[in-house]
């Protein structure tokens, strides 16, 4: 297994448009890289605590760098890390933090599963990564060198300069050098990993923006007939206005005045409520906060550009009529 997957990931990495490539038993929003119990050379856990359950993932030596997770602290996995050689293990900065808080995580040994693998000497810390669900904080992460614990479950990472797609046929053509048995299977993008990983959410998110785009639609017919009615209903009002003299300019300002009270009245009564209710949102949202202003801010204009329209367009008429036909209007 060794033999296949060097002699594979060299292949590879040589086709025409490919910057990297090397493999994992486990790639981001996908199965592989499970959990599993460990424990810190020289610090045993209290007998009235758990073993802790922490996330591990088998990695070839460059796919740490195909996958372009940062190195905080230490080095990455080489080609050095063969079986002979000393056992090694990277570690993420959550799992750093969490069981070495002195920053002292180089240097110390931690086991794969158990003892029986032996212990393996952590020589690097690398950034965090959200490797099941973006809504979900990163856990603590292992990784081991694949040469050290070989497995014959692995995925294959390759990271190119062209459309990724283009380059399959060429990765298919080394693996059949290899094994022409071996089919490839699974192949997606990782913006398709992630496309799929949020399926559920944005087809939540949909509902909910058709569902808020049918409320906000009501809200402005609502507004538009009640303060449309409310200013055609004042007629003869208006009509007795001109008669003693009033200027249009100056009716439509009362109007617009008198009208608009109750519209920005709902309006500010109407926005705590839906800062108040965007905390049952807050766990849908990637990169968007519940409280976004420019939401907010652009539906509170267009009701208030409704209820502008819906008392000058009547008004407008009404100044227009004749004073003596506004007067006889019922």
């Amino acid at each position: 297994m060794r033999a296949f997957y060097s002699q594979l990931r060299a292949g590879i990495a040589a086709l025409p448009g490919v910057i990297s490539a090397d493999f994992a038993s486990g790639m981001p929003f996908s199965l592989g890289c499970g959990g599993g119990s460990f424990s810190i050379v020289g610090h045993p856990w209290p007998a009235s605590e758990p073993v802790p359950d922490i996330r591990r993932c088998l990695v070839g030596p460059t796919y740490l760098q195909t996958l372009q997770i940062p190195l905080k602290q230490g080095r990455l996995f080489t080609e050095q890390d063969s079986a002979n050689a000393p056992k090694v293990a990277v570690v993420d900065e959550i799992f750093a933090r969490t069981f070495f808080p002195k920053g002292d995580a180089i240097g110390h040994y931690i086991t794969y599963r158990t003892h029986a693998e032996g212990a393996f000497q952590i020589v690097g810390i690398v950034g965090a990564v959200k490797d099941r669900s973006l809504a979900l904080e990163p856990q603590p992460m292992r990784y081991f060198p694949a040469l050290q614990i070989p497995s014959p479950f692995m995925q294959l990472a390759v990271r190119t300069k062209l459309d990724p797609l283009q380059s399959v046929p060429g990765i298919q053509a080394r693996v059949h050098e290899l094994d022409r048995n071996l089919p490839l299977y699974r192949i997606a993008t990782m913006d398709e990993l992630l496309a799929n990983s949020l399926a559920q959410r944005r087809l939540v998110m949909l509902l909910l923006a058709l569902l808020a785009g049918f409320a906000l639609l009501l809200s402005a017919v609502g507004i538009y007939g009640v303060v449309a009615y409310a200013v055609s209903q004042r007629t003869a009002e208006i009509g007795i206005r001109m008669a003693l003299g009033a200027e249009a300019a100056e009716v439509r300002r009362m109007l617009l005045r008198q009208a608009l009270t109750p519209v920005i009245a709902g309006v500010a009564i109407g926005l705590p409520a839906a800062l108040a209710a965007t905390q049952w949102l807050a766990s849908l949202l990637y990169q968007v906060t519940a409280t976004d202003p420019l939401t907010f801010t652009t539906v509170s204009a267009i009701l208030l550009v409704v209820a502008v329209v819906a008392i000058l367009l009547p008004a407008r008429r009404a100044t227009r009529v004749d004073p003596m036909i506004a007067l006889r209007y019922d």
